[in-house]
């Protein structure tokens, strides 16, 4: 007489299969939704510094006094952006925007805006901003966030996704 082994399949395992099929573009689109859920926060704070002018930093040239840092002609503030390219998003100032009065690349202004340079002293706003919003770890912690959304979704019960 032959051994014989029964196997009993127990679960959605129709739906488990089709949930394992679908990872690989869940997690790209999870990755994508959670840097763009930080990158818009973060662009907003961005902005709500600029307006209340709440950082801290050393105050206009006479010539300026009355105007808010970098917001007096407005291209540097309504320059800052978040945009994806291919699976990251970049939150910032594009490269190829160019500053009206002077003709500068506004990236390279708001660059000598945050370090500082021998005409402009040091006023930070993109660091304390990313400090502000808890850095890498926030990031991070909204991908995760939309991997374990994205997966209920698409698992339909047929695995226990739990967030860690």
């Amino acid at each position: 007489m032959k051994n014989s082994v029964n196997v009993k399949m127990i679960g959605n395992w129709k739906g488990a299969v089709k949930t394992a099929a679908l990872l690989n573009p869940v997690i790209k689109k999870s990755i994508v939704q959670g840097q763009r859920k930080y990158a818009r926060r973060l662009v907003a704070i961005v902005k709500k510094h600029i307006i209340s002018q709440d950082l801290g930093w050393k105050p206009a040239s006479a010539s300026k006094r009355g105007s808010l840092l970098m917001i007096d002609t407005r291209d540097y503030y309504t320059s800052i952006r978040y945009w994806q390219k291919n699976y990251e998003l970049h939150v910032g100032v594009p490269t190829h925007l160019i500053h009206g009065r002077s003709g500068k690349p506004i990236w390279k202004i708001a660059s000598w805006q945050e370090q500082g340079n021998k005409r402009v002293p040091k006023r930070p706003l993109w660091a304390p901003s990313i400090k502000e919003m808890g850095g890498n770890k926030e990031v991070a912690n909204q991908v995760q966030q939309e991997i374990t959304r994205n997966l209920r979704a698409i698992s339909n019960g047929a695995w226990e996704i739990k967030s860690t």
